[in-house]
């Protein structure tokens, strides 16, 4: 074989070979993508804003009656009913100074018995002229001294009474109550302050501060869904994601605007019998405005921004990323509602975005979604 033929037939394998790499390159180059096959889903419009739980009813036990306390009817952190006995302060001084009072009443009443005889024999000399109208007077202001006498005794057997009553310390609401600052044999009283606090759980509210934007846009979105506000539903989200299991309702939207904040507050009830939501807790409370209607969503992360507007990038049928102008709606926690550019069934390019040019051919890979 000649050297120029040769050299042709070099030349021949090598355009060959490099014909038969030319794909391999070509799906070496294309970059791997995360691609969700959009499918139609339920939405339901909502408003989520940040509030936090408020106790309906929320009470400090304090002492009225200074004493030792002897006994203790509770365990820190249980559940306590309306009457039940929380603290027992020693009862011998207010027993003794109630049985004072009793004989002082007693004393004031006998005085008065006295004192209406005498007024009555008076009276009657009066009228037989046997003594002078003077002695009918001084009887008269001595009867009405003591009646008197008695009014003030038994006003001090009431407080007696009031103050022995007192050195039993019972619940005034139902509820969960904390930390006891009173233990038996210590001296409590008036000046003492809180001995426990008491927080009723069931119902619980949730608060959240609304701004004047958000609550005309609530308003407006919860009436062109045909929604009253006694039927607007709201939902907890607790900190962890999580979503509380019972629904509430908003039973209470403030009368004026907070001029600091330009927010009013709104306030929603939860049934809370097993006392998951606690007072002073951070939530997200969701207010569903309407019922709920088929809607494409997509992630948020999928959708970007030029200066055209938004846009995401779908994979075509022939495996190329191409560029879908949108229009987005509201957003659901991470996914948004797309209202136009997109149709069920298109691939929308999720992960790997920043490695893929439009017209680019890529590797696609289907990712778990909705």
């Amino acid at each position: 074989m000649t050297p120029s033929v040769l050299g042709f037939a070099r030349a021949a394998r090598a355009v060959l070979l490099t014909l038969s790499l030319a794909p391999a390159v070509a799906l070496a180059q294309a970059p791997a993508v995360g691609v969700l096959t959009l499918r139609s889903t339920e939405f339901r419009p909502e408003a989520r804003f940040t509030g936090r739980v408020e106790a309906v009813d929320s009470v400090e036990i304090i002492a009225r009656v200074t004493g030792f306390v002897e006994a203790r009817g509770f365990r820190e952190g249980q559940t306590v009913g309306v009457g039940d006995l929380l603290y027992s302060i020693e009862r011998a001084p207010y027993e003794a100074t109630l049985a004072q009072v009793e004989a002082e009443v007693a004393r004031a009443e006998a005085a008065v018995t006295l004192a209406d005889l005498d007024f009555a024999r008076k009276r009657e000399l009066v009228g037989r002229e046997a003594v002078a109208q003077a002695q009918l007077d001084e009887s008269t202001a001595k009867r009405d001294e003591a009646r008197a006498a008695l009014l003030s005794a038994q006003a001090r057997r009431k407080r007696a009474e009031l103050d022995l009553a007192y050195t039993e310390i019972t619940a005034p609401i139902a509820g969960r109550i904390g930390l006891t600052a009173a233990s038996v044999g210590d001296l409590v009283g008036p000046e003492a302050g809180t001995l426990a606090r008491i927080v009723a759980q069931d119902p619980a509210y949730v608060v959240f501060p609304v701004t004047q934007r958000e609550l005309l846009a609530t308003r407006a979105s919860a009436e062109s869904g045909g929604v009253s506000a006694s039927e607007v539903e709201v939902a907890v989200e607790l900190v962890d994601g999580s979503t509380y299991p019972a629904l509430g309702a908003i039973d209470f939207v403030d009368v004026a605007m907070d001029p600091g904040t330009d927010t009013v507050r709104v306030r929603a009830a939860f049934p809370n019998p097993d006392g998951a939501l606690v007072d002073g807790m951070l939530v997200t409370a969701v207010v569903r405005l309407g019922a709920a209607e088929p809607a494409l969503l997509a992630p948020t992360r999928a959708v970007m921004v030029d200066q055209t507007g938004r846009y995401v990038l779908v994979v075509d049928a022939e495996g190329s990323a191409q560029v879908r102008r949108v229009e987005t709606g509201a957003t659901r926690g991470a996914e948004v509602i797309v209202r136009s550019g997109l149709s069920e069934g298109d691939r929308l390019i999720v992960d790997g975005l920043q490695r893929v040019r439009p017209g680019q051919p890529v590797d696609a890979a289907e990712i778990a979604g909705n």
